[in-house]
């Protein structure tokens, strides 16, 4: 195997048996998005309060602005999208607790978001995993 990375990008070059066709996938990974979108139900606040708390907004390492997950989440699904993915791996903590509510939401996001509009892919849904 062979690894190439780039700023926003990884290749990796399997070595495939002489007569296996070529195969190309582009496969686009979200990790620990620690998405808290609903509010915390009475019962679930001595375990999931802090958490929920502190990703409610995050600050970028890169210039110390501040975002929200949600709204990140939203881009990187939109950015999947754009870049023709594959597949959407989804790894890490999704979400910060889970909420039925929460996991409701990503997975309307997914489903609803991860869908070409234009082209010869219109209507073709981009798979996703976690």
């Amino acid at each position: 195997a062979q690894h190439l990375w780039g700023d926003s990008e990884a290749t990796i070059l399997l070595r495939l048996p002489p007569r296996a066709p070529a195969v190309s996938l582009r496969l686009v990974q979200i990790t620990d998005a620690h998405i808290s979108e609903s509010p915390l139900e009475a019962w679930e606040r001595p375990h999931a309060e802090r958490m929920h708390g502190a990703f409610r907004t995050a600050q970028l390492p890169t210039n110390g602005s501040s975002v929200q997950p949600v709204s990140v989440f939203r881009e990187l699904v939109d950015l999947a999208l754009a870049a023709q993915a594959d597949v959407v791996a989804l790894s890490g903590d999704v979400v910060n607790f889970p909420q039925a509510q929460t996991a409701a939401w990503v997975a309307q996001m997914l489903n609803s978001s991860l869908r070409h509009h234009h082209g010869h892919q219109a209507g073709k849904i981009v798979p996703y995993l976690f």
